[in-house]
């Protein structure tokens, strides 16, 4: 629901600091993953979070463990992130292509599913 919301205009009207960490198709459970890495590096005074009806349906079926190890205190388990095909072919190439590295996009436009705004008069 808040992947396309701007944390620039955010923080313009409502002043601190905003970033947008949304996970489009996130259920609870993985935001949880993101949250708890958040709230041990840094200090949170205000956290704008979605209520997706999506999010809690079907939950007890998910694995949610696929990359639970990318947050934790294991720097050296971080690397298995790197172990597939895709990205050993890519690296192995050096490859620039769009399919290896993808597209090149602002940090603010990142969650957004809408990738160009409608033009406003």
């Amino acid at each position: 629901m808040l992947q396309n919301t701007s944390s620039f205009e955010a923080t313009s009207k409502l002043g601190g600091q905003f970033i947008n960490l949304s996970i489009g198709g996130s259920t609870f459970e993985q935001r949880k993953i993101i949250l708890d890495y958040i709230l041990k590096k840094h200090t949170i005074k205000h956290l704008v979070i979605s209520l997706d009806e999506f999010a809690i349906m079907d939950v007890k079926f998910q694995n949610f463990s696929n990359f639970s190890y990318l947050y934790d205190q294991n720097t050296y388990n971080d690397l298995k992130i790197y172990l597939n095909k895709k990205f050993i072919f890519c690296a192995l190439k050096f490859s620039s292509n769009k399919k290896c590295v993808g597209d090149d996009t602002e940090l603010e436009n990142l969650p957004k599913w809408i990738k160009s705004p409608i033009a406003q008069k």
